[in-house]
Parts: C-alpha cells; structure tokens; sequence
C-alpha cells in the first residue's frame, strides 16, 4: 500500500469518527482502529491528533465547501444566489456538523490552545465565506437588487451572522429535541430550512422599489 493510500485511509477515518463522536471523543487509537492501521503508522504521517483534524478538514474545504460556489455561480439574481448558497451550506452544515460545532467554538474563545493547523483552516473557511459572500452583496447593490447605499462589509457580516446563527441554533435545537423524545440526532429528513433564513435576510438588505417590480 503506497503512502498516499495510507494518509488517505487516516484522514477519512478521523473524518467519520469525528462526525460520530465529535473532536474531544476522538482519539489517535480510534483513527487507527478506523483505519485499520497500527498507531505508530499514524504518528508516522501526523504529529498530533490536532494536525489529523487539519488536514480532513482541508479536505473538506477542498472537495466540499467549494462546491458552494459552484453551486452559487450558476444563478444570476441576488435572491437565487443566496437561496442557493443557503441550501449548499446548509446540507454540509448537516453532513459534517462536528467540524462546525468546533469552528464555532474556536470562534468563541480564546484561541491560545488551538493548534497553528485548525487556526489556519478555520480562519480560510471564514475568509472563503467572507470574500464570496462580498461579491454577491457588492454585485447585488450594483444591479439594484439591494439597497443603495448599503456598507458592502457590514452587510456581508449581517449575512453570514443570520445565516450561520439561524442554522446552527436549528441544529442544535432539533438535536435536543430528539434527544429528548428518545430517538437519537436530528433525523437527516429534517432538514435545515432555507426559507425563513432568506426572508429575514431579504428583508433587512433588498430593494424594496426593486421588488415591487418584479
């Protein structure tokens, strides 16, 4: 088996054993056992369980929360763009929640104990985030969709804060609730609704005259 295919089989192991038990229940030996691998194999690609989660993190970044934007670039009204990244961002949300669960927290606090690897892939999904999101909002002012004479910055902020709160209190919250009732997590057929997260949004940023209009 080639170095690659081993690196490969660690980095989806801590991926699925993060989603099942979140980043503090996971351990070296656990990735290992996952993988089918001894754990001095481990430490031979990564130092630490920290540098493990970096890079299936990376790896998510890469493959996955791009895709957003793919997604996003294909429609060309504001609204459709924000209810498509909305929906993307959503479903991802939903498939890797522990990983959001923790860059949520890292946010949160002080980052001192944090690893230079999570700190450098957390701060590049919120740059991603960010960046994009300008764009749209930018766009949206300069075709009318939105309103003139909105700050392209906070507004982007305001987006990201509504859109990132709403979902992330709707998992959390389903989550309690099915724990509650004896029935486990969220169940993956209720998904994190998008419509009530564009409304809010629309409605503190769009052009009023504009949609009057449409």
């Amino acid at each position: 088996m080639s170095d690659k295919d081993k690196r490969r089989m660690i980095l989806d192991a801590a991926l699925e054993l993060i989603r099942e038990k979140g980043f503090e229940g996971t351990r070296i030996i656990d990735i290992a056992d996952r993988a089918g691998i001894g754990k001095g194999t481990v430490y031979d690609y990564f130092s630490s369980k920290e540098e493990v989660i970096a890079a299936s993190v990376q790896d998510v970044v890469d493959r996955d929360f791009r895709n957003i934007f793919d997604e996003v670039d294909q429609a060309e009204d504001f609204e459709t763009k924000l209810r498509r990244f909305l929906e993307v961002h959503c479903k991802i949300l939903d498939l890797y929640g522990p990983f959001m669960v923790l860059f949520a927290d890292l946010q949160m606090k002080n980052q001192e104990d944090t690893s230079d690897e999570i700190k450098k892939v957390v701060d590049e999904i919120r740059m991603l985030h960010a960046l994009r999101m300008r764009d749209m909002v930018a766009r949206g002012i300069e075709t009318g969709e939105l309103r003139e004479g909105l700050d392209v910055d906070r507004t982007t902020t305001y987006i990201l804060s509504v859109a990132i709160g709403f979902a992330f209190s709707y998992m959390l919250s389903m989550q309690e609730c099915c724990r509650e009732e004896g029935g486990g997590d969220r169940r993956e057929e209720d998904p994190i609704p998008v419509g009530p997260m564009v409304d809010l949004i629309l409605r503190g940023v769009r052009n009023e005259k504009e949609a009057a209009h449409d």
